[in-house]
């Protein structure tokens, strides 16, 4: 909120900052890839990353997450940064951009095991009492702040995602959501993104390089997942924060692909490409969440 009102000031039309953030989640995730892995992984994962429908539609509303999957990157990259100098001021540098994460929306304190492992990889000191240091205390000054002035306006340590029944009475979306089946982030993976799944292809190389972003995506996977059987809801805005995660993975996964295979993955981000133009471009203005994968309307037209 706080962004857009900054951004809108300086003179940037509100429907331009959630693209502007997504603009930026894509070049911190081209940089991650290229510092882990290489230029030609870290153009698949860009790219991945530039045609994914869902982070296309966070990007065409004006809602908090297109701050959290630029943040969330930004997190990823920062931690890998200050593995890198490995002093306590590059630490804390990265809990501040840890402190952005969770400030943008709270789901974004799941990025922190997955920065851990990347720190760690790079620096095996990454734990010592003053770089830990450095980076909890840049992190929880900001982070508590927020809780203790949210307490002091709200009365809430937190604030509450979980509809009330009253809610789902009142709007047929909202029970919907929490209706969904538990699988539900798994399936719309392979319905809407179907690219992402060569992500898998990582396991069997196992590189300690695959194993911060891996954590990233099983965490915000999982987090959500156990949020939605809690009757938090299902969401496929929810879930973006784990896309640049899944695309480092499945960039690094497609660019070792024989000519076949790259020609496969090309397919599959045509097809995503098109649910990304149909619910990001055309029918935004309609639609509050991915109803219908492409597959199915084509379906629908020889019924």
């Amino acid at each position: 909120m706080y962004l857009c009102a900054i951004l809108t000031a300086a003179g940037v039309p509100l429907p331009l900052v959630p693209v502007l953030l997504e603009l930026l989640a894509i070049a911190c995730t081209y940089l991650l890839t290229f510092r882990l892995y290489g230029g030609v992984e870290a153009l698949w994962a860009g790219f991945l990353l530039a045609t994914c429908p869902a982070t296309w539609f966070v990007s065409q509303h004006i809602w908090i997450d297109s701050m959290l999957v630029f943040s969330v990157s930004l997190a990823l990259l920062a931690a890998d940064w200050a593995a890198e100098r490995a002093t306590p001021r590059a630490y804390a540098l990265a809990g501040g951009v840890f402190a952005l994460s969770f400030l943008s929306k709270t789901t974004g304190a799941l990025v922190l095991p997955a920065m851990v492992a990347l720190a760690l990889r790079r620096d095996a000191s990454a734990l010592a009492p003053r770089k830990l240091l450095a980076a909890a205390a840049a992190a929880t000054v900001p982070c508590f702040g927020w809780i203790a002035l949210l307490r002091i306006a709200n009365g809430q340590w937190l604030p509450s995602a979980f509809p009330t029944v009253e809610m789902m009475r009142r709007y047929p979306f909202v029970a919907s959501i929490v209706a969904r089946p538990w699988h539900y982030y798994a399936s719309n993976l392979l319905l809407f993104a179907p690219v992402f799944v060569l992500a898998l292809l990582r396991l069997r190389a196992r590189d300690r390089r695959d194993l911060g972003p891996a954590i990233c995506a099983v965490t915000f996977f999982t987090g959500l997942t156990v949020f939605g059987l809690m009757h938090g809801g299902y969401q496929t805005r929810y879930i973006a924060p784990a896309y640049p995660a899944l695309a480092v993975l499945a960039g690094a996964a497609v660019a070792q692909l024989p000519p076949a295979g790259a020609i496969v993955a090309a397919a599959l981000v045509a097809y995503g490409s098109v649910g990304a133009a149909e619910y990001a471009v055309f029918r935004t203005p309609r639609f509050a969440d991915l109803r219908a994968s492409v597959a199915e309307q084509f379906i629908a037209l020889f019924r």
